[in-house]
């Protein structure tokens, strides 16, 4: 098995496994359930282990502990029930710029709504093709295909509503630390 069908493998696993919170699964049960090798999942653990996944483990048995604190699809994704905004999800590490991503998907014809996320961006943009400096693990670089029935020239405001929404909703979270 390839590393990309392994990795694939190792988003199945987690998504199993979290949910089933705190329940030990023998690893040859979760193979069966996932229609995979044995070999195979052993591989995929090892891959979660290196993304920053902890896993209690003791003989054949594994249970779900933490995850990283990373933006990836499968951490955005989980447990979310959006009807719009991250029904799809892009992540990356490192990019240019989320921006351009979003560009290139919405040109190929991407759903309204798909979102383009990184831990770094190397070439980020603001409004009006500003620089926006972007350095690793220090914010949320995100850029949210929409296609608005307003044109062009009304847009200024919704960059402005939505930084507003966002820091409103994370001060809840977390008062007092949203900058």
């Amino acid at each position: 098995m390839n590393r990309t069908s392994l990795e694939q493998l190792a988003d199945r696993i987690l998504l199993f496994l979290r949910s089933t919170p705190k329940r030990k699964i023998e690893i040859n049960n979760l193979a069966k359930k996932l229609k995979a090798e044995s070999t195979n999942v052993k591989a995929a653990l090892r891959i979660l282990n290196e993304w920053g996944y902890k896993f209690q483990q003791d003989k054949n048995r594994i249970s779900f502990v933490s995850a990283p604190d990373i933006l990836s699809a499968t951490e955005i994704s989980h447990k979310l029930k959006t009807k719009f905004i991250g029904r799809i999800v892009h992540s990356f590490n490192t990019v240019k710029s989320t921006n351009d991503i979003a560009h290139q998907l919405a040109d190929k014809g991407t759903i309204e709504g798909t979102i383009v996320t990184a831990e770094k961006q190397t070439l980020g943009k603001g409004r009006l093709g500003r620089s926006w400096h972007s350095p690793d693990k220090m914010g949320i670089y995100v850029s949210i295909i929409l296609r608005p029935k307003f044109t062009p020239g009304q847009a200024p405001g919704l960059s402005i509503m939505s930084a507003l929404a966002v820091a409103e909703t994370l001060d809840e979270l977390a008062p007092k630390k949203v900058q």
